[in-house]
């Protein structure tokens, strides 16, 4: 199946509800706007600097803020780093229509924890002279992140990187991502600020003197409700923004669980396996059989491109209108095209059946647990006994055994996202949607993010098959070698399953001692059915 837009042409849009024709059009206002964004090689950050390289051409400089690292013993400096990811799939539409425009991103070195994001003496003359535009995307997204990192990358990054725009000559735009789950303790969350019981600067102090470990032991208390660090750090910096940021033209976004592409740069485009692209991929592996999940759950997903599309509408907004104060874009779809885990799953299961992974594990298969103890008990026949017997296997022939362990990271990573499989949230997107009505003519089918144009559906169909396509990079060509494997483990199955009822009745059979008539004709049926299907030309035309 080939990947294809995932777009409802016949849906009505609010879009034409209000407009007002004096507004310049983005690409106009945006024309000379130079930017400066951290957080440029992550997943929204790339797309980010792909969609404003792509339909803003004209405009300016976009310098990004890179760490040099060792990669395999290796040293990449910022620009080794940025050369690798303009190589990325992700920017062959620009390589094709506009490749002199790549030439506009600029690799910058720094760090986000330290003063002056560590950048050096004349990158940040450069900076400050230049830009006028920040958009601050850097961020550590592990749910199992210490809180003494998430700390120092989410919260004294975001005010390092205040504290730069600060400095810009002029500042006409400080674009800050956050979470919409930053405040996910709550059953609703609105479009305003909310404080948190700890002021965000005796956090940070404290945080810095105290000992890791001693803050390793402290955290779950210092939660308060909350799942994770990743959630708390991010309420912190948003509550200290909320109180240190008012000198600043600020926007603070918030978008929901961010997925595969919907239309641009194309559909099912991703680069990670983090969230509900995890769990797709592991049940396309077979490796996933059992998960603690709610199907009748709202999950509130937003593709990436859209996410792109509102956070360059929220500057052209800010540049245009002007305002006074914070604005805060909650970027959602549960408030004007929900969806649930119900109506998803079935979708991805047969797309997985039709368009199979290479090299599976078993056949796609998913068992949906309500409980902690139906969880324990389906992991125990699902998980571990394969895993068991596959890694005794191993040892026999003298292979490294791997497969519980596997298991053992799998199922710590699922019980990570657990509470937000098994909750929903109800999310208020009544400036997303304002703006969404402001957009110029000229403006409407190229930057509109309203999620009622997304066909769910064929959507989810194309998240899997994005990620065999980007993320695997598996060739569509061998997608009927694959399917020859999927047919090769039904039929495994099928003769698993047959051979465990031929066991149980010959048990039976036993137990009874041939005193019930009717046992011995059940026992000699399975057996004449049994030797019937042996005879058959093909195990396989069977199925």
């Amino acid at each position: 199946r080939p990947l294809s837009l995932c777009v409802n042409s016949t849906t009505p849009s609010i879009m034409a509800t209000f407009q007002t024709p004096e507004l310049s059009d983005i690409r106009t206002t945006l024309a000379g706007k130079s930017f400066f964004v951290t957080g440029a090689l992550g997943f929204i950050g790339k797309a980010f600097v792909e969609k404003v390289l792509r339909s803003v051409p004209d405009c300016g400089k976009i310098f990004v803020l890179i760490r040099s690292k060792t990669h395999r013993g290796k040293h990449m400096t910022a620009q080794d780093r940025l050369e690798k990811v303009m190589e990325e799939s992700l920017f062959n539409r620009l390589r094709e229509e506009n490749p002199d425009v790549l030439s506009k991103v600029v690799g910058v070195e720094g760090d986000i924890t330290l003063d002056n994001l560590g950048l050096s003496e004349t990158d940040l003359e450069t900076v400050i002279s230049t830009v006028t535009v920040v958009v601050h995307c850097a961020a550590t997204v592990r749910f199992d992140e210490a809180l003494k990192d998430a700390v120092q990358i989410n919260l004294k990054g975001t005010m390092n990187t205040v504290f730069l725009a600060r400095k810009l000559q002029k500042c006409d735009v400080c674009v800050q991502v956050s979470t919409l789950y930053s405040q996910c303790q709550r059953p609703e969350t609105e479009e305003i600020y909310y404080a948190t019981e700890y002021p965000p600067q005796r956090f940070l102090d404290t945080s810095e003197w105290m000992d890791g470990d001693i803050q390793d032991i402290i955290t779950p208390k210092l939660l308060n409700g909350r799942p994770n660090t990743y959630i708390l750090t991010k309420s912190l910096a948003e509550y200290w923004l909320s109180q240190e940021a008012t000198d600043l033209p600020l926007v603070l976004f918030r978008p929901s669980i961010i997925t595969a592409a919907c239309e641009e740069p194309e559909p099912g485009w991703c680069d990670n396996l983090n969230g509900a692209h995890g769990l797709v991929f592991g049940v396309g592996k077979g490796l996933i059989r059992s998960i603690k999940l709610h199907a009748e759950k709202v999950i509130d997903c937003v593709p990436v491109d859209y996410c792109c599309r509102l956070m360059v509408c929220s500057i052209w907004s800010h540049l245009v209108e002007r305002p006074r104060h914070h604005v805060i874009y909650n970027c959602c779809s549960s408030a004007t095209n929900p969806v649930t885990y119900k109506i998803i799953m079935p979708v991805c299961m047969r797309t997985l059946a039709e368009n199979p992974y290479d090299q599976i594990y078993a056949r796609p298969r998913l068992q949906l647990s309500r409980t902690t103890f139906e969880l324990r008990v389906q992991q125990l026949f699902k998980h571990y006994i394969p895993a068991y017997l596959i890694d005794i296997g191993a040892y026999v022939i003298r292979q490294r055994p791997r497969m519980v362990k596997v298991y053992n990271t799998i199922h710590q990573i699922n019980e990570r996202y657990a509470y937000f499989w098994t909750n929903e949230w109800k999310f208020h997107n009544s400036n997303s949607e304002a703006l969404l009505s402001r957009l110029h003519p000229n403006d409407q089918e190229e930057f509109s993010y309203d999620m009622r144009r997304i066909n769910w559906i064929d959507y989810w169909a194309n998240v899997c098959l994005g990620i065999r396509k980007f993320v695997m990079k598996e060739d569509p060509a061998d997608i009927p070698h694959a399917r020859k494997q999927f047919t090769k483990y039904r039929a495994m199955r099928f003769t698993w399953n047959f051979c465990l009822v031929l066991v149980f009745s010959r048990a039976m059979y036993l137990a009874a001692n041939y005193r019930f008539q009717w046992m011995r004709q059940l026992w000699f049926s399975l057996v004449s059915f049994l030797v019937k299907l042996m005879k058959a030309s093909s195990l396989l035309k069977f199925f």
